[in-house]
């Protein structure tokens, strides 16, 4: 026989709304993969440049390549900077792009995952 379950439950954390996202180095293989880039409020560049928070020196990837920066209504936007190899969302070219909780991004050959401050998995180290 089983025993009924207890009125126990876990209530998982809410988001914080003040929190950061971030983007996790997942492709191609090598020392960056893993390596994680906050999100927050100021824009965000990615590519080759030494001014570039998301420094990237993979030859796929522009000098400028894409900004990531908050939107109206605090959810993280991607825009391609006139890239040469094109930005990506979940396999989707886009000039302009409201990133989601656990999208991926491509820039050139390299892929990123973006979190959300409000994702568990964002918080893990």
């Amino acid at each position: 026989m089983t025993e009924p379950a207890s009125g126990t439950c876990l209530t998982p954390p809410r988001p914080d709304p003040g929190a950061t996202g971030c983007l996790i180095h997942v492709h191609p293989a090598g020392p960056e993969v893993g390596t994680r880039y906050p999100l927050g409020d100021d824009p965000v560049f990615i590519g080759r440049g030494d001014d570039c928070a998301v420094r990237n020196l993979d030859g796929s990837v522009s000098r400028h390549h894409a900004q990531v920066a908050r939107g109206v209504g605090g959810a993280h936007v991607v825009l391609d900077m006139g890239s040469t190899n094109g930005t990506y969302v979940n396999n989707q070219r886009r000039q302009l792009a409201t990133l989601a909780d656990g999208d991926f991004l491509r820039v050139g050959n390299c892929v990123y995952r973006y979190l959300t401050g409000g994702n568990l998995e964002a918080r893990y180290r």
